[in-house]
């Protein structure tokens, strides 16, 4: 009896142990976020910034560049620091308003020389955490730690014993070049000016303005601005290219210099407003605790047990890159600048802008429809983007459509929002502008829109064929959840016209002309022409909707098997190999594929095998350009046992979970629990599954049935359960039309 006893106390103490730690894990989750993991593969920003915040506070370590974030881990030498910054874009963005902490006199005028004045520095004295970040320029012994509010920046300046500590704003110069730009110096302390940003992606058409306010904590010294190759002291103005101004202060005895900064895309007041509202005081710390908290709160979303550090690391991780844009564009009294350059007020919502749509409606919308409340705004952003420019944007940059990549993808960003769970946006108008892309010319981004009405592919382009494809789908799915019976199968119909790329004689999807003619012959499935970013060995899978239908072209199930058995010998080939290339999106619900060739187990463990060599927790721990929270988004899924593969519906294809357990606070107050028993790095196969209590061999779920709070529990092994999810009832659905107008479900 006593020993029974024993027993028992030890594993109460076990079990106190456990929800103790457990209660320390979600009270500070954030230890587990390395802002540095993607900076040497994913262009991801180790900055200082808040969910979702209008401010990305941290270095440029390259000036004009393309690598994406501005950040590159390799880089030993920082440019400058600035306000906005993107998450792995993979190309030239942002940078704005970029200052730099000096000493000494000014040898040559920034504006014509602003480069000479870079620092090298060094990671062992350097550190970022969320809403934080810390690093020395050795060039001039200068530490450097910054902090951000939601539309505010806040920089400590810790300078060596010196008269002339200075800083360097420059009001005419960020990622994408030389640029317009207007600075004033007022009273003595404060700087407010103009800056005329854009340029993203080298875009020529985005030019927007940026108001901004910047104050110290002591008054100047001395001062003065410069244009071109003057400078001039004691000047409180300038205007134009090469254009800003320095300040200088005393830190003999006071080696502190503190200075803030907010901005609007709206007016100078509404970034005074801010700066006064959301960062009155002088108190560093207390800002950077408070940016820690925002984080925590948004991290706590989904609480796991289980795995080991570097896996809640790389979780946590991308988590955060998931929470990192879109953006918030509207200021405090609700203002913002809208697609049509008019100022605007938001009534009850908050306007988020920066929006990759190519890469983000693949997976990164869903997470944010499950986990995050802004969802319903973010929806609204992209309605009212619609309503104030000719159409829902392709890629959103602040005020502007760049019109990058291809595709519709905002009408499947809002199709697939509404699927998992968003609500209370004007459906209608969201429906109307939907339409208006798939069949206005003169109000579509959608290149070639008449092709697709008339020969029902789009010439040259297979790649750009499946995106509208997949569009129609969206937005049949979309109108079937409105109760639009009629619109969801003359769009489902519309959605088949992927077929006509089908060439039966290479088996492969193939560009075609406008005659009819197959274009690049000879066929080669790794030829990038008529593809975007890929090639036919890629794109042909591309058709998440209707699997069955495409395998039915391809032969069968036994046919499928061998072709994916090769297309995954390698994890991330080039875009121009025969092989998943896991670094782009085009290939992100692929590895799901053995899901509807009932071999699920396949699925599960090269799932598995993909996060664990394709994502570290290291500066190259991402296997492609974030792509504004894209990549991350996928592994969090990943690692969450589930994928929203078809887009406009909730499912959800299944592989089970890394942890033993994820608690998921849902965007409607609901909790999701998924429990994995036996899971862990050697458990990737699953052995069965209950949905909310009841036994289920299917190899999907619809999100639905478990957004009111449900349980998913999995058993997970170390061998495959080659039994499990292998019926033809167990494969995700197809969606296709037996006869035009007759819209079947297989």
């Amino acid at each position: 009896m006593r020993k029974n006893a024993f027993l028992k106390f030890i594993a109460t103490v076990h079990m106190l142990a456990l929800v103790f730690a457990q209660m320390a894990q979600a009270q500070s989750l954030t230890q587990y976020v390395d802002p540095f993991i993607g900076t040497d593969s994913g262009g991801t920003f180790p900055g200082a910034a808040l969910p979702f915040g209008m401010v990305q506070f941290g270095p440029d370590t390259t000036v004009h560049q393309s690598y994406g974030g501005s950040y590159h881990w390799p880089d030993r030498s920082i440019m400058d620091f600035s306000i906005t910054h993107l998450s792995g874009p993979g190309c030239n963005n942002k940078g704005d308003i970029p200052f730099l902490p000096v000493t000494g006199p000014l040898a040559v005028s920034p504006g014509s020389g602003w480069t000479k004045y870079s620092s090298t520095f060094s990671h062992n004295n350097e550190a970022a955490a969320p809403g934080y970040y810390r690093v020395k320029m050795l060039k001039y012994d200068v530490m450097v730690e910054l902090t951000a509010t939601t539309r505010s920046g806040f920089a400590r300046l810790t300078y060596p014993a010196t008269n002339q500590a200075t800083v360097l704003i420059n009001a005419s110069i960020n990622n994408t070049g030389e640029r317009d730009g207007t600075i004033n110096v007022v009273g003595n302390n404060e700087l407010a000016g103009i800056f005329s940003a854009g340029g993203t992606c080298s875009s020529r058409t985005d030019n927007y303005n940026i108001y901004f306010v910047i104050q110290f904590d002591r008054p100047f010294s001395s001062f003065g601005t410069w244009l071109g190759d003057a400078v001039s002291s004691g000047s409180t103005n300038a205007s134009g290219m090469q254009s800003g101004a320095y300040l200088t202060f005393d830190a003999s005895t006071n080696p502190v210099v503190q200075m803030k900064m907010a901005i609007s895309y709206a007016s100078l007041p509404n970034a005074r407003q801010s700066l006064a509202t959301e960062n009155p005081n002088w108190d560093f710390n207390a800002v950077r605790t408070a940016a820690d908290a925002s984080w925590n709160n948004v991290l706590k979303r989904v609480q796991l047990t289980g795995g080991t550090a570097s896996d809640l690391k790389k979780f946590y991780t991308a988590l955060y890159h998931v929470f990192y844009t879109p953006n918030i564009a509207s200021d405090l009294n609700g203002e913002y600048m809208g697609f049509d350059n008019v100022v605007h007020t938001a009534v009850g919502r908050k306007v988020y802008q920066n929006y990759s749509g190519w890469d983000v409606y693949r997976s990164w919308i869903q997470a944010v429809a499950m986990l995050a409340p802004e969802g319903r705004d973010i929806v609204r952003t992209l309605v009212a983007d619609g309503q104030e420019g000719k159409a829902m944007p392709l890629w959103s940059d602040e005020t502007r459509d760049l019109t990058e990549m291809v595709g519709d993808p905002s009408t499947i960003m809002v199709s697939d929002a509404y699927a998992f769970g968003v609500r209370d946006f004007d459906t209608t108008e969201a429906l109307r502008l939907m339409e208006q892309s798939a069949n206005d010319p003169r109000k579509s981004v959608r290149s070639g829109v008449n092709d697709w009405l008339t020969v029902h592919y789009i010439p040259g382009n297979a790649a750009v064929t499946l995106e509208y494809a997949n569009a129609d789908f969206a937005i049949a799915t979309f109108a079937k959840a409105l109760g639009d019976d009629a619109k969801y199968t003359n769009y489902l119909a519309r959605a088949q016209y992927w077929k006509n790329n089908w060439n039966p004689a290479v088996g492969y999807l193939q560009p075609r002309n406008r005659n009819g003619d197959w274009e690049a012959a000879p066929f080669s499935p790794t030829s990038g022409n008529g593809f975007v970013e890929g090639n036919s060995a890629i794109y042909t899978w591309m058709v998440p909707f209707n699997l069955q239908g495409l395998f039915d072209l391809m032969g069968g199930d036994s046919a499928v098997i061998p072709r994916l058995d090769t297309f995954f010998t390698k994890l991330n080939g080039a875009s121009e190999s025969p092989y998943l290339e896991m670094g782009n999106e085009p290939s992100f619900s692929q590895p799901w594929l053995y899901n509807s060739v009932r071999q699920p187990w396949r699925t599960q463990e090269l799932v598995r095998r993909i996060i664990n060599a394709q994502f570290g927790s290291s500066p190259r721990g991402y296997p492609g350009d974030d792509d504004l929270g894209a990549m991350s988004s996928w592994l969090v899924w990943a690692y969450l046992g589930m994928y929203p593969m078809i887009p406009g519906t909730d499912v959800l294809v299944l592989h089970g979970p890394f942890f033993t357990s994820a608690t998921i606070t849902l965007a409607n107050g609901h909790v999701l629990k998924i429990h994995g028993t036996g899971a862990g790095p050697a458990a990737p196969y699953v052995q069965s599954l209950k949905v909310n209590g009841a036994t289920t061999t299917k190899t999907w779920l619809n999100f639905g049935s478990v957004s009111g709070g449900g349980w998913i529990d999995y058993v997970m092994g170390s061998t495959p359960n080659t039994n499990w999810g292998v019926s033809p009832g167990d494969v995700p659905p197809s969606f296709d039309t037996s006869l035009p107008g007759s819209p079947s479900e297989k």
